[in-house]
């Protein structure tokens, strides 16, 4: 999972290995902002952040073999 870190009013990921799966977003209180269903795929992908507060956020990918990739993000 490559994503753009730290992020403004647009967040841009891919995933390095062409791979379904979910990619979801939380906020430090553990509220999902962002859930997305991902098909296998290396092109990059652009979600609108302008609304996310400042702040850290946890994004974690989960395939649909079970693997688990996980990211720390920063919103400024």
């Amino acid at each position: 999972l490559v994503m753009t870190n730290p992020i403004e009013s647009q967040m841009h990921w891919k995933m390095q290995l062409p791979i379904a799966g979910t990619l979801r977003v939380m906020d430090l209180q553990g509220k999902e902002v962002f859930m997305e269903r991902v098909k296998p795929s290396s092109e990059w992908y652009t979600t609108d952040v302008s609304s996310w507060t400042n702040g850290v956020y946890y994004a974690s990918f989960t395939a649909v073999d079970g693997q688990v990739i996980r990211r720390k993000l920063m919103k400024m």
